[in-house]
């Protein structure tokens, strides 16, 4: 099961301890995405709103069957929605899993204006040096369709103890 309900704070603080403990500095230790990695990774290198085309279905991810995308198709209420195990859909075609929906995911960056195309192409953009909610992207399995497109994102005050399905997953930097 995803590790949820957790603050930005303490993932820090977990991500500070794991790279002590392997004795990886920063630049080459662990940490959050950045919210431009995360989506890439979410796309799993296509250029469709879902890494498996322009809708999402209830085959593919758990989020709020009773609402639908681009037309895409429903299933009646669920009694009670909930958490499940890791891996329980397909994997994106980067072999990741529960990009989207089940547990919403924390990013390194501040929430702020995201850079769009008229402005020139960005390549792994940052975010704000500073701000005043962290970027949490994904979705969980409480969402809208529309809120687990791979662009979707949010800001949470990092403080928060979320009691819904907030999480992490971590990158290895190089």
């Amino acid at each position: 099961m995803p590790l949820t309900c957790v603050r930005w704070g303490e993932v820090q603080e977990f991500v500070t301890k794991l790279n002590e403990l392997l004795k990886l500095d920063k630049e080459r230790g662990y940490s959050l995405p950045r919210e431009a990695e995360w989506e890439y990774a979410a796309r799993g290198g296509t250029a469709t709103p879902f890494p498996y085309g322009a809708t999402i279905t209830p085959e593919l991810a758990n989020y709020n069957w009773e609402t639908s995308y681009a037309n895409g198709p429903t299933r009646p209420p669920r009694e009670r929605a909930y958490l499940v195990k890791v891996g329980s859909f397909i994997a994106n075609p980067l072999g990741l899993y529960d990009m989207l929906g089940n547990a919403e995911e924390w990013c390194e960056d501040w929430l702020g204006e995201y850079p769009t195309a008229s402005k020139g192409e960005q390549i792994d953009p940052t975010g704000p040096a500073e701000g005043e909610r962290r970027v949490v992207r994904g979705g969980e399995y409480g969402s809208s369709a529309s809120r687990c497109r791979s662009a979707s994102r949010a800001g949470i005050l990092p403080g928060y103890r979320a009691l819904i399905a907030m999480g992490f997953r971590l990158v290895r930097r190089q």
